[in-house]
């Protein structure tokens, strides 16, 4: 036994959004954490407040809606008031037109960040793309290595939808892999695959857990676009994270995507219920994942391990 505290990544249940808390290996207690997607700011705060992080090495923002980032103004306030350093923010500042309400607070946050990279809040403003690597290493220590693996170098102008600007985040470590991938849709797989095929990197998309895009849609083949069939062929996920919950709008996740995850044997957690779950479904809550030499769900129902708590379609 090596006393160093495995990588802990904690997928909050924020119900119909995203909130992803990496906390860093480290001897003794844990330090250091990134911070991926924030719908809710008061949640990601007190998981920080319980591990007692210091020191935020990064943030990313995947994509510019609205369940994805509205919590990071709060939490960005709470870690200043409490004195958390904050190294770096990571996102694309998209082109896509808003309307209204949503155009002010897209343009008010982006002012805000700017005001404190300014400042010296945080050390450096950085955009998720930059650079002319195949990817983006935003912390490289031990063994331990996070990429952002796309967008890159890739072709999005015309783009019209904002979860195909989504933010891809690889996290290794040991013989572990991790894939987060905010709410990229079909199109957008299509221009990611085609892009780590061209620098020959298609291992970065086989993994062991897949944070399932856009809160376990459903996408069907279709000229430049992959389907969910495919996607799950290429990226061959032990676990499959679905954060989502009952949203009459949105109806995540999409029962046949939960039809190719069983058809696949793939393990399905999420973060909370819908329509789709069984009576006795207990499927719900942060769904903490512990990784070292192995992977280990941990503080999530015995019977929610079971995995197929959903109605047998």
């Amino acid at each position: 036994m090596n006393n160093i505290l495995p990588l802990k990544i904690i997928f909050l249940n924020v119900y119909h959004g995203d909130g992803i808390v990496v906390l860093f290996p480290n001897k003794e207690k844990y330090e250091t954490a990134m911070i991926i997607d924030c719908n809710d700011g008061i949640k990601t705060y007190n998981v920080l407040k319980e591990y007692g992080i210091r020191y935020i090495e990064a943030i990313v923002i995947s994509h510019f809606h609205i369940d994805h980032y509205k919590g990071f103004d709060i939490l960005l306030s709470k870690l200043k008031e409490e004195k958390i350093r904050l190294k770096n923010i990571f996102y694309y500042p998209d082109r896509i037109y808003r309307e209204g309400k949503e155009s002010k607070i897209y343009g008010s946050f982006l002012a805000k960040i700017a005001g404190m990279a300014s400042s010296g809040d945080f050390v450096s403003e950085s955009n998720v793309i930059d650079g002319v690597n195949k990817e983006k290493t935003i912390y490289n220590y031990m063994n331990l290595r996070i990429n952002l693996i796309y967008p890159r170098l890739v072709d999005i102008t015309g783009e019209y939808k904002i979860n195909n600007y989504s933010g891809v985040v690889e996290i290794k470590y040991k013989n572990n892999k991790v894939l987060l991938t905010g709410d990229l849709e079909s199109e957008g797989w299509f221009k990611l695959y085609n892009f780590v095929k061209k620098y020959k990197n298609e291992e970065s998309l086989n993994v062991d857990i897949l944070k399932m895009p856009h809160h376990g849609a459903f996408y069907i083949r279709a000229e430049k676009a992959m389907s969910t069939r495919e996607i799950l062929d290429i990226v061959k996920p032990d676990y499959a994270i679905i954060s989502t919950a009952e949203n009459k709008k949105y109806k995540h996740p999409n029962i046949d995507t939960i039809k190719e995850l069983r058809k696949n044997k793939i393990k399905i957690l999420c973060t909370n219920s819908t329509s789709i779950c069984g009576s006795n479904c207990e499927c719900f809550g942060n769904i903490i994942v512990d990784i070292d030499d192995n992977i280990i769900i941990k503080d999530y129902d015995i019977k929610a391990q079971k995995l197929f708590c959903v109605k047998n379609y």
